[in-house]
């Protein structure tokens, strides 16, 4: 039974290439197993003396092939595992059977029984199994470094998960170092705080196969220690977006998902066709008394059609964002196409309705930022100085990242302010996700460098220029009407307009506000000191941008910029 049991180990391990050592005793041991057998029928046990000696002579065989095969087995393995890790390589790339197949290679799970009963809803504080992933519903694979992920990507999360349900459903899958192991009790802390789906243990879950695959084939996307990303899958399981966390930060569910496309309803289809039809059939009345009533029948028919029409149009519309996956790096780049002028809505998106009501309504309004509270001061003072002279209603609204000159506005009164510290991570987190979105779609144009001057990846460059960590501006201010970024500069200049505010004012009444502030603004730039003297901007770049460039310009007075590159810790780090 011994020798038969590696026999059959080595039967298994026929796809393989196997080494000569085993190949030249593969005779004598299918010769010792068929003379055991025949042994055995014979009642071979009751001749002591050839029991004895056929023993002997099996367990040397059999031993020296336990002994090869205990040498080859490292081998075997890593012959094994090669084969799992091309299986899921192609599956995630090219399957084209089911994503309930790709999600077992993916969570190691060998035994069907398993798929029912390790996965948790935190939302709804409910047990599930793979299955729940049928074939209908859109998933995408939320892959952080370990347990590298803040509460206020959490919270984004699962505000994007839980509004609407047409969104994919969220996996997350934590990626460990080779060899290291997740502290449980730390993950379960973590996935309290989580809507979407997650797993029982991570450590035996996840395959070393996927780990191997998202650090062979996600490079630059994702990196241990850099920021989370999501891979969305189709209904086959195949990876269709490397990272659509960008994407769902720039721009709100139903604008990706196109759900206002549809077929428009009007009402005024029945006189048009009456009219039409009376047209056609005009004096034909007196011979044919119900013409009106039959043109009337026909109108009517006709209308009922295209109802139907528009229906069964908007019905298949419903299906197919229903059953396909809209977050794509496809869809991304069309969303792209659209966007041709820096706008306020590519500044803040839907991040706050006042700003919304704001644009709807025509208002002037200054969106600033800065660190140091004396110049916020003034310059909040300032504007409402000449908002009261010229009857204007022109608004102010916070949205720097400084929790102490946040506090100081909150305390004083003096503005508007984003609601929470969450709505100004989303701010600035979004505007880097709308940027480094966009440098990928013009990289996938063929624009990139020197020869893309692009309006808008300067704009996203300006405003994060201002606020990154090793930016000296004191200060910053944006003018906007409707949808319009009428002036953006750096605090000083922007002051320096409103303190002179009696040397343009009467262009106001000519021009509007919004213009006539714009017209001095540039005035000043030429009269303003050299361009070498203002405080300096900065721009940070992810490692996992797939093309940092080798030279950037100051988005503010367009020299070239020094290039660091910076370690940062953020472990730890709520």
């Amino acid at each position: 039974m011994d020798l038969t049991k590696c026999i059959v180990e080595i039967n298994q391990s026929s796809s393989y290439s196997l080494p000569q050592s085993i190949i030249s005793v593969l005779p004598f041991a299918s010769y010792w197993v068929g003379r055991s057998i025949a042994c055995t029928v014979a009642y071979c046990a009751c001749l002591p003396m050839a029991n004895i000696k056929f023993e002997s002579e099996l367990n040397i065989i059999t031993t020296k092939i336990k002994d090869i095969l205990t040498t080859c087995s490292p081998a075997l393995e890593a012959k094994r595992a090669d084969e799992s890790y091309q299986a899921l390589q192609h599956a995630l790339f090219n399957n084209s059977s089911d994503k309930l197949t790709v999600l077992k290679l993916i969570l190691n799970v060998i035994d069907d029984n398993e798929i029912s009963h390790f996965m948790w809803i935190g939302r709804r504080h409910e047990t599930i199994g793979l299955n729940y992933f049928d074939e209908d519903k859109k998933v995408a694979l939320l892959l952080t470094s370990g347990l590298d992920i803040s509460n206020e990507r959490i919270q984004f999360l699962n505000a994007f998960y839980y509004y609407p349900r047409s969104t994919p459903y969220i996996l997350w899958i934590p990626i460990l170092n080779d060899h290291a192991a997740l502290s449980i009790e730390q993950y379960e802390q973590f996935r309290d705080k989580m809507w979407f789906e997650t797993m029982d243990d991570p450590n035996k879950r996840i395959a070393r196969s996927f780990t191997r695959f998202v650090k062979e084939n996600l490079l630059p996307h994702f990196q241990i220690g850099e920021e989370p990303i999501l891979v969305s899958l189709d209904q086959h399981g195949r990876i269709v977006h490397t990272n659509m966390m960008h994407m769902i930060q720039t721009w709100s569910d139903d604008y990706i998902e196109d759900s206002k496309l549809r077929v428009e309803v009007r009402n005024n289809i029945i006189p048009f066709i009456e009219k039409e039809m009376k047209e056609r059939s005009q004096g034909l009345d007196s011979l044919i008394f119900d013409i009106d009533e039959q043109i009337s029948h026909l109108a009517l028919e006709v209308d009922n059609k295209i109802d139907g029409w528009a229906d069964q149009i908007n019905d298949r519309l419903n299906k197919l964002r229903k059953h396909s996956n809209m977050y794509t790096s496809e869809r991304e780049n069309a969303l792209w196409k659209k966007e041709k002028d820096w706008s306020l809505g590519l500044v803040v998106g839907k991040i706050d309705e006042r700003v919304t009501s704001w644009i709807e309504n025509e208002r002037c309004f200054f969106l600033y930022g800065g660190n140091n509270i004396k110049w916020v001061r003034e310059f909040t003072s300032k504007v409402h100085e000449v908002t009261f002279k010229t009857q204007s209603n022109i608004n102010l609204i916070y949205v720097g990242k400084n929790e102490k000159v946040r506090a100081s506005i909150d305390e004083e009164h003096s503005s508007y302010l984003l609601e929470s510290p969450y709505d100004a991570w989303r701010f600035w987190t979004r505007l880097q996700s709308a940027l480094l979105s966009r440098i990928n779609y013009l990289n996938a144009a063929n624009c990139h460098g020197d020869e893309c001057d692009d309006e808008i990846a300067q704009g996203f460059k300006k405003l994060l220029g201002y606020e990154c960590k090793g930016a000296t501006m004191e200060g910053w201010a944006v003018l906007s009407k409707r949808q319009k970024v009428v002036v953006c500069g750096q605090g000083a200049k922007m002051l320096r307009v409103i303190n002179e505010y009696e040397s343009w004012k009467e262009n106001i009444a000519l021009k509007s506000f919004d213009q006539a502030f714009k017209d001095y603004y540039n005035k000043t730039l030429h009269t303003c000191c050299s361009s070498n003297s203002h405080s300096c901007c900065a721009l940070e770049y992810p490692i996992t941008l797939k093309e940092i460039l080798k030279k950037e310009k100051c988005p503010e007075c367009f020299h070239d910029m020094q290039k660091f590159v910076t370690f940062t810790c953020y472990h730890g780090d709520s």
